[in-house]
């Protein structure tokens, strides 16, 4: 994503990075949406189960929620020629690399119930 625009011209890069928004937002059940609902999945959990742990969990998945929903909107910003020189392919890249740090640590969390449970 980096590269883009070296690799396939402004215009391009546009497209490709707004097919990436379209296919989290709109079209499947990836970016903030889906997040919004596992972490409501995951507060019922909590309650249900008697394990209240699983509300903090729960509060970092609309955190990356938030996060994915801020990728959104600077990659939109950017696909529509409206972010202004301090949003980069680099800054949306980075951020799905935080994003991706922060998922990998919640489900090895989660995942590690199953194993003890």
């Amino acid at each position: 994503m980096v590269n883009w625009p070296k690799k396939l011209g402004d215009r391009k890069a546009a497209l490709y990075l707004g097919q990436v928004v379209r296919m989290l937002e709109e079209i499947g059940t990836g970016g903030a949406g889906f997040r919004f609902i596992y972490a409501a999945f995951l507060q019922e959990a909590a309650e249900v189960l008697q394990q209240p742990w699983l509300h903090g969990i729960s509060k970092e998945m609309t955190a990356v929620g938030d996060l994915w929903r801020d990728f959104s909107v600077m990659a939109a910003r950017i696909c529509k020629d409206r972010a202004n020189a301090s949003i980069t392919y680099a800054d949306v890249a980075q951020l799905l690399h935080q994003i991706a740090d922060k998922e990998k640590d919640i489900y090895k969390r989660l995942y590690k119930i199953k194993l003890n449970g």
